[in-house]
């Protein structure tokens, strides 16, 4: 990789620490993520994330034909664009109820006892 800058930057005429040297060390910028991990962060489909993608739900970064996400991005672009709805209340507990076997006819069965 360090070879492949060092010929481009020489075609370009900029010196080694010009615009393709390697990134310092920091570990303070947030990598880039793929559209599977938005996908199962989000709890959707890569089809869903696609459709968001294009309607402008979601921010992204496109080089080439790669398109990339970073999660702070589309953090932020949620809160502010979107809003949020609190969790619903739980659901009561269903209340089972059993009706006495009918024939086809619609009379009650008498049961053998």
């Amino acid at each position: 990789m360090n070879s492949i800058n060092n010929d481009i930057e020489q075609q370009l005429g900029r010196p080694q620490s010009g615009l393709l040297a390697p990134a310092p060390a920091a570990t303070t910028q947030e990598e880039f993520i793929t559209k599977e991990e938005v996908a199962h962060r989000l709890k959707k489909t890569k089809r869903t994330v696609e459709k968001w993608q294009r309607c402008g739900v979601i921010p992204f970064y496109k080089v080439g034909n790669a398109i990339f996400y970073r999660w702070s991005d589309i953090v932020v672009h949620l809160q502010r664009h979107f809003r949020f709805c609190r969790p619903a209340a739980p659901l009561p507990e269903p209340q089972h109820h059993f009706r006495a076997a009918r024939c086809r006819s619609g009379r009650k069965r008498e049961r053998n006892k």
